[in-house]
């Protein structure tokens, strides 16, 4: 025998529906971002200070299982910068 759903029950259900939605909606306009930032960027490599370095290295130890291995390869190793 089922349950009815109670108005509480539907109301966290649309709600989650709804936070779920919005989330994907961020994530699609993120990738895009994403893409097309990468085309601008061609073949070029980044170059990064230590301290973007250092947030770069903090954020994928804690998504470690959410990156591929590919994902850093358009950072240079090291990069002098030079003064004009």
């Amino acid at each position: 025998m089922r349950l009815p759903l109670d108005p509480f029950r539907l109301l966290l259900i649309s709600l989650a529906g709804c936070l779920n939605q919005h989330q994907r909606d961020v994530i699609d306009n993120l990738q895009e971002e994403n893409r097309v930032l990468r085309e601008q960027l061609g073949n070029k490599r980044l170059c990064l200070n230590d301290d973007q370095r250092r947030r770069l290295a903090v954020k994928a130890k804690k998504d470690e299982n959410l990156l591929g291995a590919g994902t850093v390869k358009n950072f240079a190793p090291k990069c002098r910068v030079l003064n004009s």
